[in-house]
This record gives C-alpha cells, sequence and structure tokens, in this order.
C-alpha cells in the first residue's frame, strides 16, 4: 500500500490518497481544508476516485501511456515528480 501526497511546490498539503496495487483499489481521497477547487483541478476525480482514474492521470501527466499504476508510482518514490502539465504540482509517496 502506498500513500500519494499531492502538494503544491511551496511543499503545501493538497490532498493525500492511498493505492492498494494487489487489490487494484484506492482509498477516499482526504482533501485538506480550503484546498477543494485546486484539488479538482489536479485530480478532476477526486470526488469519486478510482484506481483506473488515478492510473490515467498519473500517466497523462508523466506522458506514460500503458504503464500500469504501480509502475509509474515506483518511477515517482524512486526520481520524484514534476510534470510540465502542471507546474505548480508535486506528487510524494510514502509506503503504508
Amino acid at each position: 500500500m502506498k500513500k500519494l501526497m499531492f502538494k503544491n511546490s511551496n511543499g503545501d498539503l493538497i490532498f493525500t490518497i492511498s493505492v492498494n496495487f494487489k487489490e487494484k483499489t484506492v482509498s477516499k481521497a482526504e482533501v485538506e481544508k480550503d484546498r477543494g477547487e485546486i484539488s479538482k483541478i489536479y485530480y478532476p476525480d477526486i470526488e469519486a476516485p478510482s484506481y483506473t482514474s488515478l492510473e490515467r492521470l498519473i500517466a497523462h501527466y508523466c506522458d506514460k501511456d500503458g504503464y500500469d499504476l504501480e509502475t509509474l508510482i515506483s518511477h515517482i518514490e524512486e526520481n520524484g515528480f514534476y510534470t510540465p502539465y502542471r507546474p505548480n504540482l508535486r506528487i510524494y509517496v510514502e509506503t503504508d
């Protein structure tokens, strides 16, 4: 299980979401107070997150269509995250 923390470039937490690769599920996103609108910009499906929608989103941000979510998250964990599509977005990974 991995916990993804979506932050802005200043390091302010926007929301967190946990991913279970074995069961291919995601938890309900925990959005920080007053960050609801920006969280929808970064993850349009945040109100009803799914493994598939998160996988598509991360693949889009990483320009890696066809890669599975576990591979993409592993890459982010090892190399960090930056996307030109959302230059102020950072994603950090923790193991639950």
